[in-house]
């Protein structure tokens, strides 16, 4: 599921949220990606496309929402260093790199509630 950023301040690679595995691999082989990057072994992977301007997002896990969150925080901070990587932003102010792991996470969280909701899976989140 390709995620939709919408960023004025800094210019995004094109993120993709995958929940499994062969459905990455055959995602990005079509992209000329190498599709052995995709590790089964890992609970979660980001693997950043330097060709594309893309990263693709992989949940190899089924867990509850909190874990799952915590999880696509994690990946949300890889995306923003490729994104800094991209723009040769070899030191980002505090802030912003706050900022955009904030903006990434919260749009890699809303993917997988649109994938869950689609699957017709029961997401119970606790406020």
């Amino acid at each position: 599921m390709k995620c939709d950023f919408h960023s004025t301040i800094i210019p995004l690679p094109e993120v993709h949220l995958f929940v499994s595995a062969s459905t990455a691999r055959a995602f990005i082989s079509g992209r000329n990606c190498d599709p052995n990057l995709i590790n089964d072994e890992t609970a979660a992977q980001t693997v950043c496309d330097c060709d594309n301007n893309s990263a693709y997002v992989v949940l190899n896990i089924r867990s509850d929402i909190s874990h799952t969150a915590a999880i696509l925080a994690h990946e949300a901070y890889h995306v923003a260093c490729f994104a800094f990587e991209q723009m040769q932003e070899e030191e980002p102010g505090e802030e912003i790199t706050a900022y955009l792991i904030q903006a990434i996470h919260e749009e890699l969280v809303t993917c997988f509630l649109e994938y869950a909701r689609r699957d017709g899976r029961d997401i119970k989140v606790l406020l």
